[in-house]
């Protein structure tokens, strides 16, 4: 083999080494480790029915990394108990300055597909602030106390399925039972909610 066919390979293994580096990079990078409030924020649209549990996840509308998020939580949402206390809002975040048609898109449309989930068209991402969602797909899971119970993402990773350690909470809010005493936190694998 010619010098120059070694340098070839050599040179090719290494940019496909480089690029695989690169998407492994971006798949396990963490777009938010931001906790929820300890309470329901009060004073929004979305206060808290007395006796009802409340989940919430925040959507930039163009993020293509929510799509598992919003797979696993409609998963779960379908298998609650038919007679869980428990409401489901999805907060279609726009970025400060862009137009309200901004909640548009695939991701749009499936957080809308969702039964039973009341879609919020967050402008400016005001109420995303206010339960402190720095990143698309984050979701704030409180109980009927109004206590947080759990904060992050429910994903493993971007744009892929896996579990994170917060579904179990959510599985059993959203099956009528009380979570853990303590709350759980993950990191959230998704899009800037202003800057993705």
């Amino acid at each position: 083999m010619s010098a120059r066919l070694r340098i070839f390979f050599v040179a090719y293994a290494a940019a496909v080494a480089l690029g695989f580096g690169l998407l492994w990079a971006h798949e396990y990078e963490i777009g938010s480790t931001s906790i929820a409030p300890a309470q329901v924020p009060m004073g929004t649209t979305l206060e808290p029915i007395p006796g009802r549990a409340l989940v919430v996840m925040s959507v930039h509308p163009h993020c293509p990394c929510t799509a598992r998020g919003l797979d696993t939580l409609e998963r779960l949402w379908t298998r609650r108990k038919a007679d869980a206390a428990v409401d489901l809002a999805i907060l279609l975040t726009i970025p400060r300055g862009e137009a309200p048609d901004f909640a548009t898109g695939s991701t749009a449309d499936r957080a809308r597909s969702i039964p039973g989930a009341q879609v919020v068209v967050d402008v400016d991402g005001e109420l995303s602030e206010r339960f402190a969602a720095a990143a698309s797909g984050q979701v704030a899971a409180y109980r009927a106390s109004g206590e947080l119970c759990f904060s992050g993402g429910l994903t493993v990773s971007r744009s892929h399925g896996g579990d994170s350690s917060g579904v179990d909470v959510l599985y059993a809010l959203l099956r009528g039972e009380d979570p853990a005493e303590k709350t759980i936190t993950t990191a959230v694998f998704g899009c800037s909610l202003q800057n993705p």
